[in-house]
């Protein structure tokens, strides 16, 4: 093929016959524009050229054998910025048990070696994953076509890789070396995932130590979740961790942090939600908010008990409170389009000091101690309602200058998408 969107030579032999169709063949392919095409629409100002081996016997990744090689792939524009490979090859044994495939490449590299049927391998976990949420996750029929029982373990690495951050806009950068690695059993219907990425980097910030694990054990009907990472934050390094179990259609969660500065900053929420089916037969959920404690610059909240429900595109909220000494916020009542559901925010005696203060906010400070309402509605309409009709400010004072009491009214404007303020 001689075209001008598309330089393409290939020498070699082809049979279509289901599994037993055969490839093997050289590729070379230069100036190839995958947008004038429409293959691709996307970079359309970058042409893919390669060279490629392939010698494969089978029609599906879970039944070929033979092996692919791809030399000198560039995906770039006319200055050269793209994506470049220096080669990635993949090798599949798929005529025993057990299975391999194995991956190499300039930046990911892997192996999956086992039992596997990749069509079936999303049902698979589904149906894992049902046992123990079956509200949340319908369990899949069998099928008659899944030609045997995925039982395999998977074995990844991601190397840095500047080029392809680019060109898919990835919120975040490899650093160092992250693996994935797991296992799916579908016979004693058990899962496990670990993820390691000891560094990352999004912008000029590095995220460092992150982890993840979720499994379900075998003969355990629960499914377990864990996560940590540290970040960094204006005041300094934040650590995070995530604790999870469900079962019986409910999970419970933790989720705590601690930022490592002088003053304390540290927390947990801790969440029980509960998942079923309403009338409509589409997923609800009650969220109970348990008793913890927030420290906030060395100030400590008490979380009191509360509940959030989602049912049918409307979420009601029930008494979530934090309190410290004389200050206190609560939130309670309905997010809908509906303009007669309101969600009510109350303050009582919040200093406006601490937050301004917790919150680093320096380029301007608001102070004094804040008691009063705010109301919302018509949330989810794309025009809502927000106002205060009394917000009573005590020795408000601006950038640390006293200025008395006051009493504002605000009102929120959707034609000019702005605030209304009267004091």
């Amino acid at each position: 093929v001689d075209d001008p969107n598309c330089s393409l030579q290939v020498d070699g032999y082809a049979l279509r016959a289901a599994q037993e169709s055969i490839i093997d063949a050289n590729i070379a392919a230069t100036g190839v524009n995958l947008a004038a095409l429409n293959l691709y629409q996307k970079n359309a100002d970058k042409n893919l050229t390669f060279e490629a081996n392939v010698s494969f016997t089978g029609d599906k990744p879970d039944n070929a054998n033979g092996a692919l090689l791809v030399k000198d792939f560039a995906f770039v524009n006319a200055e050269g910025e793209g994506l470049r490979l220096e080669s990635l090859q993949i090798d599949a044994k798929n005529d025993s048990v057990p299975q391999r495939i194995t991956l190499a490449s300039d930046f990911f590299n892997g192996t999956i070696e086992g039992s596997y049927d990749f069509m079936h391998v999303v049902p698979t976990l589904q149906n894992i994953l049902s046992q123990a949420l079956p509200a949340l996750v319908s369990k899949c029929p069998e099928s008659p076509e899944q030609l045997r029982a995925n039982d395999f373990t998977f074995d990844f690495e991601l190397e840095p890789c500047e080029d392809l951050v680019s060109l898919l806009k990835l919120p975040v950068n490899i650093v160092y070396t992250t693996t994935i690695k797991g296992y799916v059993n579908e016979r004693d219907e058990s899962f496990g995932v670990d993820i390691s990425a000891p560094y990352l980097q999004q912008g000029n910030k590095i995220i460092e130590s992150t982890s993840v694990t979720a499994r379900k054990l075998p003969e355990k009907k629960d499914v377990e979740l864990l996560a940590s990472t540290i970040f960094p934050v204006k005041k300094g390094k934040t650590v995070v961790t995530v604790e999870g179990k469900g079962v019986d259609d409910t999970v419970d969660l933790d989720l705590a942090w601690k930022i490592l500065t002088d003053r304390d900053y540290k927390g947990k929420l801790s969440l029980t939600s509960r998942f079923f089916r309403n009338v409509d037969d589409k997923v609800a959920v009650n969220v109970d908010v348990n008793p913890t404690e927030l420290v906030f610059n060395d100030t400590i909240w008490q979380v009191k008990p509360g509940q959030v429900q989602y049912d049918g595109g409307i979420i009601a909220v029930r008494n979530l409170q934090g309190i410290s000494g004389e200050q206190s916020v609560l939130i309670d009542g309905i997010v809908s389009k509906n303009q007669e559901d309101v969600l009510k925010v109350e303050l009582n005696e919040l200093s406006l000091d601490y937050i301004f203060e917790t919150l680093a906010i320096d380029n301007v400070m608001f102070g004094g101690t804040a008691t009063g309402k705010f109301y919302a509605s018509n949330l989810l309409s794309g025009a809502p309602i927000l106002e205060t009709p009394n917000l009573h400010v005590e020795n408000i004072a601006y950038n640390k200058c006293r200025m008395g009491n006051a009493d504002i009214k605000s009102n929120w404007d959707n034609e000019t998408k702005g605030i209304n303020l009267y004091a």
